[in-house]
């Protein structure tokens, strides 16, 4: 599965981002401290799978932007799965709402909005937090070991 596009709005020390991968194979994120490299990898595993990678407990209000005009943060993700079929995740933080799309080269689509239809469809597809975590982000230094 191949990741598209992602749209961040207020999340963490994001504004409003949109960025596009579509077509770059392997890429990498680079950056200087603060640039926001590891809150696009924060918002992308959000919203596959509804929870922070650096932040626990269950208070969802620390990753809105404390300049937020509305207190809700937005995230959308686009993959690409098999070349023909595309997966959108949407997550709104703050208003405790989500919903994930697969829109099929037919033109037919299926639409998910219970959380736990999500997780298992995300499961379905072979995506788990752990997996996401060691295979996708490179811990400071870890290039060097």
């Amino acid at each position: 599965m191949e990741l598209l596009h992602v749209t961040i709005k207020d999340f963490l020390g994001i504004k409003n981002a949109s960025l596009d991968f579509e077509g770059r194979g392997l890429f990498s994120i680079q950056g200087v401290n603060g640039a926001g490299k590891t809150s696009i990898l924060e918002a992308v595993y959000y919203a596959l799978f509804e929870k922070s990678l650096r932040f626990s407990g269950n208070s969802k209000s620390e990753l809105v932007n404390v300049y937020s005009q509305d207190g809700v943060a937005v995230i959308e993700a686009v993959f690409r799965k098999n070349d023909r079929t595309i997966i959108t995740i949407k997550r709104f933080i703050g208003k405790n709402s989500r919903y994930m799309r697969y829109d099929y080269e037919n033109g037919t689509s299926l639409e998910f909005t219970k959380n736990e239809e999500i997780r298992s469809e995300i499961e379905h597809l072979g995506f788990f937090p752990q997996n996401f975590r060691y295979s996708v982000i490179l811990p400071q230094g870890g290039a060097s070991r």
